[in-house]
């Protein structure tokens, strides 16, 4: 079990939780982790916007189902929107979640590791440089730039490329061309559809929705992967 660097700057947080025993755990992990200053806990969402409404703070550990207002509700109402780590008992939130500006959805009941896995996304991260063209598949001279490429499509061992108003037919398989551009922030949401998230505009139940317009089929066994890749 790891805890943060000390390095790390203390992230400003509240707790907006109404079950008193999910409140004091969320209390005692973040002592625990080292890096999150709790600047206030809430029962009533009413109460926490009134804060809110007055104080900035980075990150809000969330219930979703609360008294008089709901977790969105209360988001909607704020003047600003922080990070949000949703903490409930009920999965079916989920896609509505990320409508925000949402870190992760923990499920209840929440143990410190997957707590902690959760908070790990706000570390900052280094990344190395990515070349902006790289060369694909057998034939010399085949390349193609990742940030320009909405989404790629399968049919057998050949693959539609999409980017910018052209379209590129190549003889290759997705799952060889998934290496190469997952680290460019490219995702499998289909057995035949891989999509680069910066290119994705919302989500919902069975379909993935581009900027202009491009509607994707999401596979029920990847919802959950994408979900969480969508969120990073």
């Amino acid at each position: 079990m790891q805890h943060f660097e000390s390095g790390y700057k203390m992230i400003p947080c509240v707790i907006v939780e109404d079950e008193p025993d999910a409140q004091t755990l969320l209390n005692t992990y973040c002592r625990k982790s080292g890096n999150l200053d709790v600047k206030a806990t809430f029962f009533d969402p009413l109460s926490a916007l009134r804060f809110l409404r007055q104080h900035t703070i980075e990150l809000m550990f969330l219930d979703i189902n609360l008294p008089n207002i709901n977790g969105f509700s209360l988001l909607q109402l704020l003047p600003y929107q922080p990070k949000v780590i949703f903490t409930t008992a009920y999965s079916e939130y989920s896609l509505e979640a990320f409508d925000f500006h949402t870190v992760d959805y923990l499920l209840k009941p929440i143990r410190f590791e997957r707590f902690l896995k959760a908070v790990s996304k706000l570390a900052p991260t280094h990344h190395c440089h990515l070349p902006d063209t790289i060369l694909i598949g057998p034939t010399p001279g085949q390349s193609i730039k990742p940030a320009e490429v909405t989404h790629v499509e399968g049919f057998g061992n050949y693959l539609k490329v999409f980017s910018k108003g052209k379209v590129s037919v190549l003889h290759l398989t997705l799952k060889e061309i998934t290496s190469n551009l997952e680290p460019y922030g490219f995702i499998r949401i289909h057995k035949s559809f891989l999509v680069n998230k910066e290119h994705v505009s919302s989500l919902t139940n069975n379909c993935c929705l581009l900027f202009g317009g491009e509607r994707l089929p999401v596979g029920i066994s990847y919802r959950q992967q994408v979900l969480k890749a969508i969120s990073k």
